[in-house]
């Protein structure tokens, strides 16, 4: 599997978000190479448990800024969130439990839901912060 690299069109406008989804992608891209080079599953693991720690601090960070300025899809917002993690975790028990296909699948879904909720989510808040002053 080729590696993923961050995309202007990726862009929020808001530069500590950006940088923080800079690091997800890239974090996201070393579970997309360990998983294509066939790297054992403690590689991966490693990679999936750094994903994890990393987007719960960037969510976090996105829920609190949004609940100061009360942004008005907070709610919808962390939602997405929360779901994504409870996914992740679940993908964890099975690949523990040994389930076949589990790495490629949780590589697919990771692919497909950061960089959807990146390009369709977060580009909602770019203008509403950049209104606030918030770039």
């Amino acid at each position: 599997m080729i590696a993923i690299s961050w995309k202007d069109c990726y862009a929020t406008k808001v530069a500590r978000f950006d940088d923080e989804h800079k690091k997800l992608v890239e974090i996201l891209s070393r579970y997309f190479v360990a998983h294509g080079e066939g790297r054992g599953e403690a590689d991966l693991d490693d990679v999936m448990q750094e994903l994890l720690v990393y987007a719960g601090y960037h969510f976090a960070h996105e829920e609190r800024l949004m609940a100061e300025n009360n942004y008005p899809h907070l709610n919808a917002h962390k939602q997405q969130h929360l779901c994504m993690v409870a996914t992740v975790k679940g993908f964890q028990v099975l690949h523990a439990e040994g389930v076949q296909g589990v790495p490629g699948t949780l590589r697919n879904f990771l692919r497909d839901w950061l960089l959807c909720h990146i390009v369709e989510e977060d580009q909602k808040y770019g203008p509403f912060f950049n209104a606030l002053g918030i770039e």
